[in-house]
Parts: C-alpha cells; structure tokens; sequence
C-alpha cells in the first residue's frame, strides 16, 4: 500500500515506519533500511514528544545523495482512544520534482529575475539563477534573507547574494521558519524608463 504512493508521486522518495519505542525502521518502501535505526533523528524524537507531526527542515541525505525533506506523524492504536502510540509514520520528499520546479519557473520575471528560500540560518535551499550549487552551501546574508527571517514582509531596493542592486519582495513563511525572496536587477527594472526618456528628450530637441 505504502509503495502505491511513491511509485504515483515523484517526489515521495520514502516511506517508513519507525517502532515508537527504539526508533527502528519496521516497515519500509525500501527494505534495506528495515532495522536501521533512526532514534537520533529529530523526525522521530519530536514526534515521539510532542504526539504530532512534524517537518524536519531540508538535509543532504547520504542514502540518496539529494536534499530532501521529512515529515513525521504519530500512529496510534485506534482501540485505545487514540492514546497508545504504536509508530512513527515517515515520507521523505525528493525536492526536486517538486519544490525545487516550482522556484525554477521564472516566467515574466526577465532575464534576471528569480526566486529564493533560505532557511532559519541563512542557507539558500533551492538552485539560484546565478550561484552554482547553491543549496545548504550559500549562506545568504543580504538584506530581504535577513529582513524576512525577523518575521517581516515587505519590497526594498538592495543588494543580492551577487552584490547587484536589485528589488526585493521579501515575506517569512512561519510554518518552515523560511525567508522567501522574489528579486530583479534593478538595471533590467528600469530599462524601460531609459528608453522612454530618451525618446522625450529626442522629441523635445527636436
């Protein structure tokens, strides 16, 4: 059953089954990881703690050599009011065929534009238009990464990654504990502007 799911959606990766009580894998869509142990991993201990889901922020997976994410929810037997955990339910998500697309489309945004995500420390987390592997490599310190992981939501004129002046829509996405930035190069923004200033000075010269 478990294996329906990622054979049907890409970027499901994984799918396992942890035992609540020593964090080994009892059930996998890959049945060499049955009898692994994930106890350090924090998609078990704070799903174990808390009795709720919860997603792990992006990681360089030795087993498959990608960044992936995790999301982890308690099972619990339904013949005791729901209070007798009896496993820990794990997908692991392939980013690429998913997240990763979504910020590559850069339809309308020019020949500069693009779109970012670092996370709560600073670290770029999809491929960027003008930096080569860039994910959990890059750490981005400029002024909308820095803006956003304060909580803030707004547009400023900047400098990016590159040290390029560029305008920047920034926003915190709270869920993830992401900074999220849309950016242009100011030079392309106002590109336009010149050449319509220039054609009234043409016009008025004349």
């Amino acid at each position: 059953h478990l294996s329906l799911y990622t054979q049907n959606f890409e970027d499901y990766n994984e799918i396992f089954i942890l035992n609540p009580q020593n964090g080994k894998v009892v059930l996998s869509t890959n049945p060499s990881e049955v009898g692994m142990d994930k106890s350090e991993y924090s998609y078990f201990s704070e799903s174990v703690k808390t009795g709720k889901m919860f997603i792990q922020d992006v990681f360089f997976s030795q087993s498959t050599n990608k960044n992936q994410m995790a999301v982890s929810s308690p099972l619990f037997c339904p013949d005791h009011n729901d209070n007798n955990l009896i496993g820990i339910l794990i997908v692991r998500i392939d980013l690429h065929p998913s997240l990763f697309e979504l910020l590559l489309e850069r339809s309308g945004m020019g020949k500069t534009g693009e779109t970012l995500i670092a996370n709560q420390d600073g670290y770029a987390i999809n491929d960027l238009r003008w930096y080569d592997n860039a994910p959990l490599k890059l750490k981005i310190e400029a002024e909308p990464v820095r803006l956003a992981l304060q909580k803030k939501t707004g547009i400023v004129e900047t400098k990016d990654y590159r040290g390029v002046d560029v305008l920047a829509a920034y926003t915190f996405i709270e869920k993830m504990n992401w900074a999220f930035v849309s950016k242009q190069d100011l030079s392309e923004i106002y590109s336009p502007m010149r050449g319509l200033f220039i054609g009234l000075l043409m016009i008025i010269c004349s």
